[in-house]
C-alpha cells in the first residue's frame, strides 16, 4: 500500500469514529436530560470556545515536538477521553449530575482539542511533507470525498446503534460506539507511525522549542504574531468568514428553523441534510478540472464567489412565505456547498504549500481558532435571535459574512506566484 492510501485509510478510521461520536453525544445528552436542552448547547459552545482560546497556543507544540510524539499524544488523548466519557456515563448516577456533567465537558474539551491537533498534524503537516506538490490537488479531493462519505454513513450507523440502547434501556449502543472509537485509534497509530518511520526526515524537529522562562501571555500570542506575518493571512481570514453562517444543511440552527419556522416535514429535512454531502462530493469531482484550467488561486476565487452568489440568493428567498420559494431556498443552500467545498480544497492546498514547515502548527492553530470563534459567534446570535421569525437576521448575517469572505479573497489575494510557491519537503 502506497503512502497516499495509508493516509486515506488512517483518515477513514479516525473520521468514521469522530463522526459517529459527534452525532451520538448531543442525542445522549438530550436522552439523559430531556427537560433541559440547553445542556447540549452549552456542551458544544464550551468545546468551540476552548478551541478558540487554546489552539493558537497548542499549535506551537505541533511545531516543536517530533511528529511521532505528537501523533501518539494526540491519539492517546482522544482514546482516553472517549474511554473516560464512557466510564462516567456508566457511573453517572453515582457521580451525581454536577460532577458527571463537569467531567463530560472537561473530557469533551480534551477530545476536541486532540482531534484538532491530529487534523493539523496529518492534513496540514504530514500530507504536504510526503505528497508531491503536483499531487496535492488530487489527493486533497480524495481526502475530502472520504470525509463526506463518512459524514453520511457514520451518523446512520451511530443512529442504528443508539436505537439498540433505546430498545434495551441500556448503554449497549453507546458502548459499541465507544469501542468503535477506541479500536480505530490503534491501527491508525501504527499506520501513521509507519509513514513517519519510512521517511527519516519526518522525525526531525522542525523548530526549536521556546525557552521555558517565557511568560504565558507571550506563548499565547506567539501563534497570532506568526499568523499575522504569514503569507496566508488573508486566505485564512476569508475562510473564517465562511464559518460565520447558519446556512449549513447539517447545522443545528437551520434544522431547527426548517421544522419550527416553516414546518418542513422531517423526511424532507433528512433528505436535505444528506444532499449537503452529495453537493460537497460534486465539488471534489469538478475542482481538479478547474484547478488544471485556472490555477490554484483563481480557482479558489471562482468557487468562493460561486458560494457567495447562492448564499445571497438564499437570503432573498428566505423572505418569502410561499412553500415553493422555501424549497428554492433549500436548493440555493445546497448549490452553495459546491462553492464552499471547492474553495475549501483551494484554501487547504494554499496552507499546505505556503506555510513554512516550522510554522504549520502555530499558523494552522490560529486558523482553527478563528473558525471556532466564528462558530461561537453564530451560536451566540442563535441564542439572541432564537424565535423563528427572527431567523432571517441570522441568514442575513450569514450572507454578509460569506460575501465579505469572497470580497477579501478577490481583493487581497493577488499574484500567480503564490500558486507556485511551495515549501521544501
Amino acid at each position: 500500500m502506497n503512502t497516499e492510501n495509508k493516509i486515506l485509510l488512517s483518515r477513514f478510521l479516525t473520521r468514521s469514529g469522530d463522526q459517529a461520536w459527534d452525532f451520538a453525544v448531543p442525542l445522549i445528552l438530550i436522552a439523559l436530560f430531556p427537560e433541559n436542552l440547553k445542556l447540549a448547547f452549552i456542551y458544544f459552545f464550551l468545546l468551540r470556545l476552548s478551541s478558540t482560546l487554546l489552539m493558537p497556543y497548542i499549535g506551537r507544540f505541533i511545531d516543536e515536538m517530533k511528529r511521532i510524539k505528537i501523533i501518539t499524544l494526540g491519539l492517546t488523548i482522544q482514546g482516553l477521553s472517549v474511554l473516560f466519557t464512557g466510564v462516567f456515563l456508566w457511573y453517572r448516577e453515582v457521580l451525581g449530575f454536577n460532577l458527571f456533567y463537569t467531567f463530560l465537558v472537561v473530557f469533551g474539551i480534551f477530545s476536541n482539542l486532540a482531534i484538532n491537533v491530529m487534523d493539523i498534524a496529518v492534513a496540514n503537516d504530514l500530507v504536504p511533507s510526503v505528497i508531491k506538490t503536483e499531487r496535492l490537488v488530487y489527493f486533497n479531493s480524495r481526502l475530502r470525498q472520504l470525509d463526506l462519505l463518512t459524514e453520511v454513513f457514520a451518523p446512520i450507523a451511530a443512529g442504528f446503534l443508539l436505537s439498540l440502547s433505546a430498545v434495551t434501556n441500556s448503554l449497549l449502543g453507546v458502548g459499541i460506539i465507544i469501542l468503535w472509537n477506541l479500536l480505530s485509534f490503534i491501527p491508525e497509530l501504527f499506520i501513521l507511525r509507519g509513514i513517519v518511520q519510512a521517511h527519516p526526515h519526518l522525525d526531525e524537529l522542525k523548530a526549536a522549542a521556546l525557552p521555558s522562562p517565557q511568560g504565558l501571555l507571550t506563548k499565547l500570542t506567539q501563534g497570532w504574531s506568526t499568523f499575522v506575518q504569514s503569507s496566508v493571512f488573508w486566505i485564512v481570514i476569508a475562510n473564517a468568514c465562511l464559518w460565520l453562517t447558519v446556512l449549513s444543511p447539517h447545522g443545528v440552527l437551520l434544522t431547527a428553523f426548517l421544522k419550527a419556522g416553516w414546518n418542513i416535514p422531517e423526511y424532507i429535512i433528512g433528505l436535505f441534510r444528506a444532499s449537503g454531502a452529495i453537493f460537497g462530493l460534486i465539488a471534489t469531482v469538478v475542482y481538479p478540472y478547474f484547478h488544471k484550467r485556472m490555477g490554484l488561486i483563481l480557482s479558489g476565487k471562482y468557487f468562493i464567489a460561486f458560494q457567495a452568489f447562492f448564499v445571497v440568493m438564499s437570503f432573498v428567498l428566505a423572505f418569502s412565505v410561499e412553500l415553493s420559494f422555501q424549497y428554492l431556498f433549500m436548493i440555493a443552500v445546497l448549490v452553495s456547498r459546491i462553492g464552499l467545498y471547492g474553495f475549501g480544497l483551494a484554501e487547504t492546498e494554499l496552507r499546505q504549500t505556503l506555510i513554512q514547515p516550522r510554522e504549520r502548527g502555530k499558523v494552522n492553530g490560529v486558523s482553527n481558532s478563528l473558525t471556532s470563534f466564528a462558530t461561537v459567534i453564530i451560536y451566540g446570535l442563535g441564542v439572541v435571535f432564537s424565535k423563528p421569525d427572527q431567523f432571517i437576521v441570522l441568514v442575513g448575517v450569514s450572507a454578509l459574512s460569506v460575501f465579505l469572505g469572497a470580497l477579501i479573497l478577490n481583493t487581497k489575494v493577488r499574484g500567480p506566484e503564490l500558486a507556485t510557491t511551495s515549501n521544501s519537503k
